[in-house]
């Protein structure tokens, strides 16, 4: 069956299946269609979209690094200060390079920049610590 986009908008004619039909099924033509339909009648009723129901108050990245013990300001002095080095190998990294935030696994709170080679090889580490380190105590051959 041949049905035109209920969208007010859109003259796109599609198919339809006879169960969608039965159902009240698939009455746009794509999720564009139905998504300006829905947002369109929300408007309506006088509603907010759900992107302003579900935005942040803060972005992601502050909620990070509030959560490890650091306001957004001395966050920024710090990486200001740390000047894109690597604290472990001192290497500076380039441009579309971006240092890691480090931050300890035990107690939650930041500890550094690392650059991503340091930084996964500080986490393998540590969770590998005790086997690493019984294994340096054993007297050599």
């Amino acid at each position: 069956m041949k049905w035109v986009c209920e969208n007010r908008g859109c003259e796109n004619v599609f198919t339809r299946y006879p169960s969608y039909v039965e159902r009240g099924v698939k009455r746009f033509c794509s999720q564009k269609c139905a998504g300006i339909s829905q947002a369109l009648k929300m408007k309506e009723e006088g509603r907010k979209p759900n992107r302003e129901l579900y935005r942040r108050e803060k972005p992601k990245w502050v909620e990070k690094i509030e959560s490890m013990g650091l306001t957004k300001e001395a966050f920024l002095q710090l990486k200001e200060e740390n000047d894109g080095t690597c604290e472990i190998c001192k290497k500076v990294c380039g441009m579309n390079q971006q240092l890691a935030i480090d931050h300890s696994h035990v107690t939650g709170l930041f500890r550094g920049f690392l650059c991503f080679s340091c930084n996964t090889k500080l986490g393998w580490f540590e969770n590998n610590q005790d086997s690493i380190l019984n294994y340096l105590k054993k007297e050599t051959r």
